[in-house]
């Protein structure tokens, strides 16, 4: 009866750690989740990128137009095959990298880095001016003044 009694209460202990592991395992496992999105979240923080239809050297202008218009300083210029890094600052020392990629003769991937701790904003609002100063098409030319 010694012995029954040991193995009915062995059981029980079993029976309630299965039941108990499962709760923390689901709790873990959206903790993990969580914890892969955010990091992914700061990963991408004062970023920002597109892909835009025209040549390297278009994208360069339009990237150097908008700079000009929002008085960012060039403080460097880093020029790889087929790519070209532009950094700028502003009159707070806030650093803007602007790194342009050639894809294509005609396909051009564009990105704007702030950095993780850069105001957020920052990287859309560049990005946003150099894709207006892009030509409406490749064979106008680029724009002079914003309406």
């Amino acid at each position: 009866m010694k012995r029954f009694c040991g193995f009915v209460a062995l059981l029980m202990a079993t029976g309630m750690l299965g039941a108990c592991a499962a709760p923390v395992m689901t709790v873990a496992g959206d903790v993990a989740g969580a914890a892969a999105e955010k990091t992914v979240d700061i990963w991408q923080a004062g970023k920002d990128e597109t892909y835009q239809p025209f040549p390297l050297e278009a994208v360069v202008t339009a990237t150097q137009s908008a700079a000009a218009e929002l008085s960012l300083k060039e403080i460097k210029e880093e020029k790889h095959p087929d790519q070209l890094k532009l950094i700028y600052t502003d009159d707070r020392k806030q650093k803007f990298v602007v790194t342009i990629v050639r894809r294509s003769a005609t396909l051009t991937e564009l990105h704007v880095d702030v950095g993780l701790f850069g105001v957020g904003g920052l990287s859309p609002t560049l990005l946003r001016q150099i894709v207006w100063y892009l030509p409406k098409n490749p064979q106008t030319p680029h724009p002079t003044t914003m309406p």
